[in-house]
């Protein structure tokens, strides 16, 4: 019973509700003691950069990129939380592939021993054979992940047309080794279809 106790601080830090992102400023890019690591939470800006298959306007600090069959065009618009901008992404699939976007500077600004917390609101819409998405920060390390099966290109298993959620992954450390990581949002096609993906307030947070 007296270790019980003694874990209820620790739970209750851990498993805390969460609050995202409501502000620039939690963020470390622009003050040093907010715990969310993602420099560019709430998708401001115009100067992020379209790889492969991508076209129009991707939030600052963000890059996409699509894989094979897949295009994107990007948009940006107020956030339906009336805090920051919601990056807008239509997505076309002639047959199964996969779309990323991603921030890749955010591994730098996690620590070893960091307990952290992917989590992110997601607005799906118009899906036709959307079969994954996945959001987090992982390395050849550390993996802080959330996803909706499957994450795989081509799976069978197809989610629903039309949903909104609030991503959140479990707590997860991150580990010695990690030289590098990525925060990304992946969503894969089971074969052709098409999509219209809003993410919002994006956030990896130190617990």
């Amino acid at each position: 019973f007296k270790m019980a106790q003694a874990l209820v601080p620790t739970l209750k830090r851990l498993f805390a509700p969460r609050r995202l992102v409501t502000s620039p400023r939690d963020s470390i890019q622009y003050n040093p003691t907010s715990k969310n690591i993602i420099p560019n939470p709430l998708f401001l800006g115009s100067g992020g950069t379209n790889g492969a298959g991508c076209t129009g306007t991707v939030a600052s600090n963000w890059s996409a990129v699509c894989g094979v069959n897949v295009t994107a065009v990007h948009s940006l618009a107020d956030a339906n939380s009336g805090v920051g901008k919601k990056q807008i992404i239509t997505l076309t699939a002639s047959a199964a592939g996969y779309y990323t976007i991603f921030d890749g500077s955010v591994f730098t600004n996690a620590v070893v021993g960091d307990m952290l917390v992917a989590a992110a609101r997601i607005n799906v819409m118009s899906a036709v054979n959307l079969s994954g998405i996945k959001f987090g920060i992982a390395s050849q390390q550390s993996s802080i992940e959330w996803g909706r099966p499957s994450s795989a290109s081509g799976s069978q298993t197809v989610l629903p047309p039309e949903f909104a959620v609030l991503a959140e992954s479990f707590p997860g450390a991150w580990k010695a080794g990690s030289t590098y990581g990525t925060a990304s949002f992946r969503f894969d096609f089971a074969g052709a279809g098409s999509a219209v993906i809003e993410i919002e307030t994006a956030e990896i947070r130190r617990q």
